[in-house]
């Protein structure tokens, strides 16, 4: 994802934009804290530290940043900001229609 996706500047404004990016050695303690067996491990985690989507495998662009989007609606739905999950559903659904996480933010 080095060499495809995360250079991506869709997904680059996606992530400074939305979200604190954290990368870490796969064979480090927060890797083992978080249960990392394969790589690429994308790990949504709220302000508290929560888990809430996890991605393994590789994910071109055009489908990492709606799946990132998804998990950012995961977590304000899991702690209760309903309003603003709904916000980020829709945004996967107009913006992102025909990637894989769109039947998932139908939900």
């Amino acid at each position: 994802m080095g060499a495809v996706s995360y250079p991506n500047s869709n997904v680059i404004d996606f992530v400074t934009s939305r979200m604190i990016p954290l990368q870490v050695p796969a064979d480090g303690q927060v890797a083992k804290d978080f249960r990392v067996g394969w790589t690429p491990t994308i790990v949504v985690l709220d302000l508290y530290g929560k888990e809430h989507q996890r991605t393994i495998g590789f994910l071109p662009p055009e489908e990492l940043v709606p799946s990132l989007l998804l998990g950012l609606g995961k977590a304000d739905f899991d702690n209760g900001d309903y309003n603003d999950a709904i916000l980020r559903f829709n945004e996967v659904l107009s913006s992102h229609r025909n990637s894989g996480a769109a039947p998932e933010a139908c939900t």
